[in-house]
């Protein structure tokens, strides 16, 4: 256990001595290098060295490391409120069979579920969705599409809490695309480099009832989109460049290139 830091002192000034605390917690040896939000690690364990990814999210840190001798993936979760620890293991051959793990990202949804991207493509591209549940101590290989999109292409997740106006009515609101402008801007501008991946260039702010987000995936169902729960479309000619939200409300900007 550590020290109690409240809301007010937490700040970016204490992520590095958090990081150092958590390094220590799991046995990270240095720090490799930084990738798209996440940070990536040497660690070690019983028989080898290990490759971890981590992602800080809304005040807490995620980490997984897997051994491909023993097929387990370990997940992590840190809170650094008061600094402890929630781990998981997943067993790699019930949920990906023999499959090879090159990757994995996550996103933290709050404080008690996130979702665990895996990759078992040489490309490197997530292949595989798990629902973490460090409550019930479980974990569930869900079904990543929704019709418009799928849980491969998200960028943010993002929590909507019930409020006076909204008693009992909490959300989960959804960003996928997950494009760099610059890379969404040279694909409205080259229209031979854009030609058919006009449906593949959307982005969408999609937002779900949280008791029917969780219960249909935990049930292996996919998510179900009504035009009413689709708050934002960027098609080729818009993206979203800012976001975010502070428990009861979501921001977000878009641009538009024409």
């Amino acid at each position: 256990m550590g020290t109690e830091i409240s809301k007010e002192t937490f700040g970016t000034a204490l992520i590095p001595i958090l990081i150092r605390q958590v390094l220590v917690m799991l046995n990270i040896l240095r720090v490799n290098g930084f990738h798209n939000k996440s940070i990536f690690f040497l660690g070690e364990c019983e028989e080898k060295a290990l490759d971890f990814s981590g992602l800080l999210y809304n005040g807490a840190f995620y980490c997984a490391w897997f051994s491909h001798e023993k097929a387990l993936m370990h997940i992590h979760r840190v809170e650094f409120g008061h600094v402890q620890s929630s781990q998981i293991t997943v067993s790699l051959t019930d949920v990906l069979g023999n499959s090879t793990v090159y990757r994995t990202e996550m996103r933290g949804i709050d404080d008690r579920y996130c979702l665990v991207g895996c990759s078992t493509s040489n490309t490197y591209e997530t292949t595989d969705v798990l629902l973490i549940d460090f409550e019930d101590n479980t974990y569930t290989k869900v079904a990543p599409d929704f019709g418009i999109d799928t849980l491969l292409r998200i960028e943010r997740i993002m929590t909507i809490k019930s409020t006076p106006l909204t008693p009992r009515k909490e959300e989960i609101v959804l960003l996928t695309g997950g494009f760099h402008l610059r890379e969404k801007y040279g694909f409205w501008e080259n229209r031979e480099r854009r030609r058919g991946l006009e449906d593949k260039l959307m982005e969408y702010v999609v937002i779900f009832e949280r008791d029917s987000f969780f219960h249909r995936l935990k049930s292996g169902l996919p998510l179900e989109v009504m035009d009413k729960q689709i708050i934002e479309r960027c098609p080729l000619h818009k993206s979203i460049i800012l976001h975010d939200g502070n428990g009861t409300t979501i921001n977000y900007t878009v641009i538009d290139f024409g």
